[in-house]
């Protein structure tokens, strides 16, 4: 029977958003009739690239595997992507919530259904730009390689479109306020008037 190998992380930090998209995958297969013609493997990446890289392989090699679901994570699926690219270009991977750019041109039949972070960030420039008029941008981010990436996509955005950053502040997530962070931009835009 051929074999779909769904690539998820369903232990460790994400393990709620592995599980959730598991449920997805089995209903997707149950109401397109799927069940009794096609094998799932489900697979713990733990949200890890070598991991994923390794399931892979040893499924590639051990079972009829005919598509890839996931990796839901950027980092493993730009792995796995890369070597199905150019190992197993016949196996499609469908990665649905990676937004990683460049993802999807790593093969031929390597398919993204997440917007990245790039496209976010200049859709959200358009519109305050285009449909509010906003040309002065204050950016309240959080730290981190998320935050970092999506506040640089953003500022890129808004520069190109010749609008003007004021100001960037970070911030750490998980607080209940962020009157803080946000008492420090208006002080920084108060100087500057």
């Amino acid at each position: 029977m051929p074999t779909v190998l769904v690539l998820v992380p369903v232990s460790g930090e994400y393990a709620e958003f592995g599980t959730e998209a598991v449920r997805g995958v089995l209903l997707a297969f149950e109401e397109n009739g799927f069940k009794d013609k096609v094998h799932l493997r489900i697979a713990d990446t733990r949200a890890d690239a070598a991991t994923a890289l390794s399931i892979t392989r040893e499924a590639v090699e051990d079972d009829s595997v005919i598509a890839v679901i996931g990796p839901l994570m950027s980092a493993p699926a730009a792995t796995v992507a890369a070597w199905l690219g150019t190992a197993h270009p016949e196996i499609p991977m469908l990665t649905p919530t990676a937004t990683d750019e460049g993802i999807a041109a790593m093969g031929p039949n390597v398919f993204q259904i997440n917007i990245t972070m790039g496209k976010l960030a200049e859709s959200i420039a358009d519109y305050a730009m285009t449909c509010l008029g906003i040309r002065e941008f204050a950016v309240l981010s959080p730290l981190g390689d998320y935050g970092n990436t999506m506040s640089r996509s953003f500022m890129q955005a808004v520069e190109n479109r010749g609008g003007t950053i004021l100001v960037q502040q970070k911030f750490e997530e998980g607080h209940a306020d962020y009157k803080t962070e946000c008492d420090l931009l208006k002080n920084v835009r108060y100087k500057q008037e």
